[in-house]
């Protein structure tokens, strides 16, 4: 059973050579494109989505790249304006105001390693406020 899937994956690579090339640099920025995008978005459900909408973006424009030496870089590019129409969107929802006393505290330290947690926070809440162009050079 094992050989049957094993033979019939090979048979629709060599039919599709292209397909199993953009597989293989895919798989293998999968990882780095999904932390950019979490650095940017400050959320990982809309990393992987924003991942998810780059990787069905560059499969449809695969065509354009010129050169698979470059597919890191015109990957890149696709993540971070998948992630630039993400922020656009989310601009155009409603805000919730969180009232007047809203503000950024310290945290108190601990020994149990929620210090760490507390400051990834913070770093987190701060890029949010950075303007979405800002982000990426700091996500970068």
């Amino acid at each position: 059973m094992v050989e049957a899937l094993v033979t019939e994956q090979a048979v629709r690579e060599l039919a599709h050579p292209r397909a199993a090339a953009f597989r293989r640099l895919v798989d293998g920025e999968l990882d780095s494109a999904y932390r950019l995008a979490a650095a940017i978005l400050g959320d990982r459900f809309e990393a992987e989505d924003a991942v998810h909408d780059a990787a069905v973006s560059a499969w449809r424009h695969w065509g354009d790249l010129r050169d698979e030496a470059r597919f890191e870089a015109w990957f890149g590019r696709i993540v971070i304006n998948s992630c630039r129409d993400r922020m656009r969107r989310s601009r155009r929802r409603a805000a919730i105001e969180l009232g007047r006393d809203a503000t950024f505290t310290e945290h108190p330290v601990t020994d149990d390693g929620s210090a760490d947690a507390a400051d990834r926070d913070v770093v987190r809440r701060l890029l949010a406020t950075l303007p979405l162009d800002e982000r990426i050079v700091v996500a970068l």
